[in-house]
């Protein structure tokens, strides 16, 4: 029995489970945590041998193939991840001015 494809799957989903409820108790670095998950399912390949793809249920890849090899990349998890970065820039910028803010009034 193989129980290496379950485990990843079981660490896979807790990692956006973590990224949420971290999200939820306004952690940063739950940022960090759901650009793992979405980059993760970012790319796909399949070949005559082995493959790999992990889909979150939105199914938007777009994909080529060279020889027996397919590559494809998710454009959900690519918009998520620029999303992500440019809501970790903000909070960051964010916090810097709250911080500057804080030691002017001291």
């Amino acid at each position: 029995m193989n129980l290496g494809g379950g485990l990843f799957l079981g660490v896979i989903s807790l990692l956006g489970l973590l990224s949420c409820y971290f999200s939820i108790k306004k952690k940063v670095f739950a940022f960090n945590i759901a650009m793992l998950f979405y980059f993760i399912s970012l790319i796909s390949i399949s070949s005559e041998y082995a493959s790999w793809s992990f889909s979150i249920g939105i199914d938007s890849t777009i994909s080529t193939a060279l020889g027996n090899t397919e590559f494809g990349i998710d454009i959900f998890s690519a918009v998520m991840l620029v999303l992500l970065v440019l809501a970790k820039k903000k909070v960051k910028n964010d916090t810097q001015e709250r911080l500057k803010e804080a030691v002017n009034l001291v």
